[in-house]
């Protein structure tokens, strides 16, 4: 297909870079170009916008078409750590994740799978203190939602699977 938003500036100096850049936080957050496409058919945003979603998704889906069989970059390698973990010398491990600040989908996806394989798994998060030195309520931090979908995950919502984050 033809560039309509992007037609322009698709060959400026500077405009490659900027895609892998986008590409890249694509990956990390498992956003795939169909999904680009479904976001700009979805008719929820300005035509301009919708153009420009859907011109990322024909350049995304091309580099990554491209790129298939000839380079993997960090993101790939993590998709592919992840779907080999099932076969690794790490089940029944005892797993110690710590030093995450934010989690992206892709690292979800890396504990969700860790959590499946190994023996034990300890989280640590970071937590920030108040004007006075104590502890400050977070709302769960960057953990909440591995926590909160822990018990849903293997079928446990009682008060057990929340003493496993304690």
């Amino acid at each position: 297909g033809e560039l309509r938003a992007f037609s322009n500036v698709a060959k400026k100096s500077g405009f490659a870079e900027k895609c892998d850049e986008l590409f890249s936080r694509l990956k990390r957050f498992l956003i795939t170009p169909g999904m680009l496409c479904e976001a700009a058919d979805g008719g929820a945003m300005p035509e301009f916008f919708a153009l420009k979603l859907r011109d990322m998704a024909l350049i995304y889906g091309a580099a990554e078409e491209y790129l298939a069989s000839r380079y993997m970059d960090t993101e790939d390698r993590i998709n592919a750590l992840i779907e080999s973990l099932g076969r690794s010398s790490a089940r029944g491990a005892h797993v110690y994740v710590d030093g995450f600040e934010y989690l992206t989908e892709q690292r979800f996806r890396v504990i969700g799978a860790l959590m499946d394989i190994c023996e034990t798994m300890t989280v640590t998060e970071c937590m920030s203190l108040n004007a006075k030195g104590r502890v400050r309520a977070s709302g769960g931090g960057v953990f909440a939602p591995l926590r909160d979908g822990c018990g849903a995950r293997y079928g446990d919502e009682s008060a057990s699977a929340q003493a496993r984050w304690q």
